[in-house]
């Protein structure tokens, strides 16, 4: 099995492929909170990518989802993690009498099956969450009543993961073992046991009860994953549960390039990813695996390497894996449908999720920039207003990444000049969205329909640029005018930019932004004079509609940006299919950014 050729957008792609084709058995399509901790009342997240990632500030829930998805297949509880103590009793019931509750919906062959599970407090078991029957008022189907998925469930918290070695050192008990006088003298008594145990695969018995697990020698394909994700080269490693410091834990033993030492002198990050590439690759075929806070002690370069990991075994073994994070490395390249972004909620603080989330809008959240910045240019400045005030509108943090700008010139030099120079970016940084009228009155091809013949005749793809920009677009080659520009450079320039017109080039839905915000009912409502009235409806174009109008209200021509604002204001609130299909323009460039955004930027 090869690690080091990982690719993460081709491990992505086969995963979305394979999702598609339904082959994920048993695998949780979504879950619904109608009444569950701080969660807003009927909180719904969709599972639709093998691996989902929860992101959010500190406090927003995620490890409580977490802990519901543990307790949803057969045999599990959510009791097991959420408890009431006196200092932290849980309030039993919420408004109109509802219990802590959620339910969620998995498929049986061709049959959605949906299983409601209650938290029901009885004398005995103060914590018990039970399966319970559908619930009408939740909209779940309430004609059959189905048993809980089976499913083997994995759960690491990686805050937790501490080896037998630091449980005891930084929270076991001295007084207990009055024979030693330091927490370094009772480790170093014991640690002649550990050694047996781990050199012999000795048993210690006490009381007729096992002191310790038999050892495990970690496998070469354990060892290539874990130097795979750490960088460094794992000859060996062994790991064993025992309770010879006091209190059961695990304890590694590692060869790290020559160099022999126990988890008492590993890092954190090291005895947290041979513990979970341990439990990962001896889970079952369709696990459910529960990651909170993976990135605990690990480097960027080890958790992008992680990410690819886990990929990879979505892809093989068909688990379905879910991180709760605060790390942006987790969330970079992923589709929107994977990363679901938690939030308080301003009005009342409960905890919203966001279900479809693009990654630049978590790393928003996040408090982290990205590294890569995308723009989009417009013809002149009321292109630029409209589309900021529509991206305002969908959400600044879905943009924080991408800004849309106007610069002199107008459409000639964006084909002439701009374009030239987008074309060569990898990726391509720079998208263009030109007024409707400057749409190619002809159809456009890829240059990858392209026959050989075309593909390498200058005139053929001179005269296709032409065709659709109706322009001259001179290109810039090595060379000189005796000896003339290199033709295998200008065939190469030739067909980028004609790719870049296929895949980044938008147009505005009407002939002009102008077009798209004017409103005569709304400025007549302004204008009640006929004559003024009159005036405008004979302007043959929109723009001097507006800049009439602008005189007229105002009292002068220096007030047209102001008209302008009001009326983009105006246009903003109304449902219109010009507004949907910028929206759509917009969505698309945000799929093209999340697509192509740091695509060779996966450190081996």
């Amino acid at each position: 099995m090869s690690y080091e050729n990982l690719n993460i957008i081709e491990l992505i792609n086969k995963n979305e492929k394979i999702f598609k084709a339904n082959v994920f058995e048993n695998f949780i399509k979504y879950i619904k909170f109608p009444f569950y901790k701080n969660l807003e009342p009927d909180t719904l997240i969709n599972f639709k990518f093998p691996l989902t990632v929860f992101v959010g500030e500190n406090g927003v829930g995620k490890s409580s989802v977490l802990k519901a998805l543990y307790g949803a297949p057969k045999g599990k509880s959510t009791g097991d993690f959420w408890f009431s103590t006196n200092v932290d009793p849980i309030e039993e019931f919420g408004q109109a009498g509802q219990r802590h509750c959620y339910f969620y919906g998995f498929n049986e062959g061709n049959e959605l099956r949906e299983v409601l599970k209650m938290r029901a407090k009885r004398r005995d078991k103060p914590d018990y969450w039970e399966p319970s029957k559908p619930v009408k008022k939740y909209n779940m189907n309430v004609d059959k009543r189905f048993s809980p998925i089976t499913k083997n469930v994995i759960y690491l918290d990686f805050r937790s993961e501490l080896s037998a070695f630091d449980q005891y050192f930084y929270f076991g008990d001295l007084k207990t073992h009055l024979s030693s006088n330091t927490k370094q003298e009772y480790l170093r008594r014991q640690s002649s046991k550990l050694k047996r145990v781990l050199d012999e695969n000795k048993i210690y018995m006490l009381k007729n009860k096992k002191q310790n697990d038999e050892v495990y020698n970690l496998s070469e394909n354990e060892l290539q994953i874990i130097s795979f994700i750490l960088g460094s080269e794992y000859r060996s490693g062994r790991i064993v549960k025992h309770k010879l410091f006091d209190v059961w834990g695990t304890s590694v033993l590692l060869d790290r390039e020559g160099i022999k030492y126990s988890e008492a002198h590993a890092g954190s990050g090291e005895i947290a990813i041979v513990k979970l590439v341990h439990e990962l690759l001896k889970a079952k075929d369709g696990s459910l695996i529960l990651l909170d806070e993976p990135e605990v002690s690990l480097h960027p370069g080890a958790q992008k390497r992680l990410k690819l990991l886990l990929l990879k075994l979505t892809l093989e073994k068909k688990h379905q894996i879910i991180i709760s994070t605060h790390s942006s490395t987790f969330v970079e390249n992923l589709p929107k449908e994977a990363i679901k972004l938690f939030f308080h909620s301003f009005d009342d603080n409960r905890v919203k999720i966001l279900d479809e989330c693009w990654y630049n809008e978590a790393f928003y959240r996040l408090g982290d920039t990205p590294s890569v910045n995308y723009k989009i240019q417009v013809e002149d400045k009321l292109a630029e207003k409209l589309v900021s005030k529509i991206m305002n509108e969908m959400g600044e943090e879905k943009f924080n990444n991408l800004k849309v700008f106007y610069a002199p010139g107008g459409a000639s030099v964006i084909k002439t000049t701009n374009i030239k120079y987008y074309s060569y970016e990898n990726p391509v940084r720079c998208f263009v969205l030109f007024d409707g009228d400057q749409r190619p009155k002809c159809s456009l091809r890829s240059p990858n329909s392209f026959t050989v013949t075309e593909a390498n005749d200058k005139e053929f793809l001179s005269k296709s640029i032409n065709e659709i920009t109706n322009c001259h677009v001179k290109f810039d080659v090595d060379g000189n005018s005796e000896i003339g520009g290199r033709d295998d450079q200008v065939l190469l320039l030739q067909k980028k930019y004609l790719d870049y017109y296929n895949n980044y080039v938008y147009y505005f839905p009407l002939e002009t932004p102008d077009e798209i915000i004017w409103d005569e009912k709304y400025i007549f409502n302004l204008i009640p004079d006929i004559k003024h009235r009159y005036e405008i409806k004979s302007k043959k174009t929109f723009k001097e509609k507006i800049f009439y109008a602008s005189k007229v209200i105002y009292g002068n021509s220096n007030q047209v940006g102001a008209l302008e604002d009001m009326l983009i204001n105006y246009w903003i609130k109304k449902p219109t299919e010009e507004k949907d299909q910028i929206i759509n323009i917009l969505n698309k460039i945000l799929f093209e950014i999340n697509s192509s955004y740091n695509i060779n930027n996966v450190v081996l």
